[in-house]
């Protein structure tokens, strides 16, 4: 898959969960400024990955508190509903880890904004601490 068919994919993805979406945020959704994002970090091959049906948007940055750079999970999506080769749960608990010690970061900073409580537990599940409604875990 190129790089427009995977910002189209995610972008069509994100239009149809905005529909139904409860969250107040999600009027500020661009899909414009969305299918730029995914299509600049996959042609960066950087900061965009799939697993399966899902596609993780991710960046390492180092939080305004500290000196050590983290993973930062900005977006976890399911894309391809024909796709059940990756459960989210592996997604979340092996494929983040992955992504982190792939760019030598030893922690992993997640949320959970857009299901609204969805996603909390299965971070919780696969080992990471909650921080509010901001989840992180470290990779040993």
């Amino acid at each position: 898959m190129n790089s427009e068919e995977l910002a189209s994919a995610v972008t069509e993805a994100a239009a149809k969960y905005a529909k139904r979406s409860k969250a107040p945020h999600m009027k500020l959704l661009n899909l414009d400024k969305l299918w730029e994002n995914v299509f600049m970090r996959s042609i960066r091959k950087r900061g965009v990955d799939r697993f399966g049906a899902y596609v993780v948007l991710w960046d390492i940055a180092t939080p305004w508190w500290s000196d050590t750079q983290v993973l930062i999970e900005d977006l976890v999506i399911r894309v391809f509903e024909d796709d059940d080769t990756v459960s989210l749960m592996d997604v979340v608990e092996f494929g983040l880890p992955m992504l982190a010690e792939e760019n030598g970061c030893r922690w992993v900073f997640t949320g959970d904004t857009q299901a609204l409580g969805y996603m909390g537990p299965k971070y919780m599940q696969a080992g990471y601490s909650e921080l509010g409604s901001q989840f992180c875990k470290e990779i040993l």
